[in-house]
């Protein structure tokens, strides 16, 4: 048996998620492509849900969720080293905690059956950026430490060409040990969208927290509330800062319609983007744009402030469809942007494009994890 050991002390994968069980489930069954006896094994801080989605993927909770738990540790470490796995590769979700968490299970699995175990680490944020790293003082932190963490890891995995570039010319990893994967998409392409009539509203979606940008959100929605007070707003998602987030909105007495409809899963966000004209995304270090990518497959064009994963996206499927915020722009100029993008409709063929790349980033994914698994020896 080959097993990937992905590390989630903090919980974040939700084994009663759909979108998250499927998306795991086809990263292993590419990887089954590869090598016939593989298993990918989540280890979650969570504890036991009630409504757990049945999977070829096995998720074991330990409820002992934390960034940094030496509880977490020994028990990640016997139920990897209790495996029975001939080769082992384990993945870190993050290059801090969780990479260190990584290590440590490492030296006592070799300890303990003296063999190699190998590790992946994945970076999802733009640790490059300089808005990542001016957010707060972790994150300015977390970079200066980032040069000494990743020689913990034998694989780095990122989700854009530029955030390897990016690395490289940082002198935070070399070419070798990185890897390219994008964040699939759960989504099937949808040609037959009717994209000539899409309804007057602009759209969030995603995590309500304080590095979203959502401060630019909220001031965006007011200056178009003030000169149109029939477009609606769509939002969807949850977070620490939720409340607060409804709050100010409610308070700023606008007349447009709102809708909140919290954390969405399966055919509930189809609703959404059918009932979204455009999405609004104003996150200062987007890496990849998972949402704006998801938007553009369902044919809604997307106004983002500038990072660099929206450059990417411009770069590789056009500008048109694509449109950068400016956030110290009059009233005005703002609304004459929105209009623009109401009107614009995405090519079927690039929308085809953005949904066909998703399974080349699958691909490369599964690929890392099985050089890892080769190069690994356990028992």
């Amino acid at each position: 048996m080959h097993s990937v050991i992905l590390l989630d002390p903090r919980g974040i994968l939700d084994s009663s998620n759909f979108e998250t069980v499927r998306r795991h489930e086809r990263y292993l069954l590419k990887l089954r492509e590869l090598i016939d006896d593989s298993e990918l094994i989540v280890i979650s801080g969570n504890r036991d849900p009630q409504d757990a989605v049945v999977s070829q993927v096995r998720f074991v909770h330990t409820g002992q969720k934390g960034r940094l738990n030496f509880r977490f540790i020994a028990t990640a470490q016997k139920i990897a080293a209790n495996s029975g796995s001939e080769r082992m590769l384990i993945v870190a979700g993050d290059p801090w905690e969780t990479l260190i968490q990584a290590y440590a299970i490492k030296k006592l699995i070799e300890f303990r059956k003296g063999v190699c175990v190998r590790i992946q680490a994945q970076i999802h944020a733009d640790v490059t950026s300089s808005h990542w790293k001016e957010l707060n003082r972790i994150n300015f932190l977390r970079f200066k430490v980032l040069r000494l963490s990743l020689k913990l890891a034998d694989s780095v995995r990122v989700t854009s060409e530029s955030r390897k570039r990016e690395l490289i010319s940082a002198g935070l990893c070399s070419a070798e040990k990185i890897v390219v994967s994008s964040v699939p998409l759960n989504l099937p392409f949808i040609p037959n969208r009717e994209l000539r009539k899409r309804p007057r509203s602009v759209g969030f979606i995603g995590r309500l927290h304080p590095d979203r940008g959502l401060d630019v959100w909220i001031q965006t929605v007011l200056d178009i509330a003030k000169l149109d007070s029939l477009i609606s707003f769509n939002i969807a998602g949850d977070g620490p800062i939720r409340d607060e987030f409804l709050a100010r909105l409610q308070g700023a007495g606008i007349c447009n319609p709102v809708s909140y409809r919290g954390f969405l899963i399966g055919d509930k966000i189809v609703d959404f983007w059918q009932d979204t004209g455009v999405l609004l995304s104003t996150a200062p270090s987007e890496s990849f744009g998972r949402s704006i990518t998801e938007s553009l497959v369902y044919g809604v064009p997307v106004w983002c402030v500038h990072s660099s994963g929206v450059i990417d996206l411009q770069e590789s499927y056009g500008e048109n469809w694509v449109r950068i915020l400016d956030s110290e722009a009059t009233p005005e100029s703002k609304m004459e942007v929105l209009e623009e993008l109401l009107q614009v409709e995405i090519p079927v063929d690039v929308r085809e494009k953005i949904s066909n790349s998703q399974g080349k980033s699958i691909a490369a994914l599964a690929e890392s994890w099985a050089v890892g698994l080769s190069e690994s020896q356990v028992g």
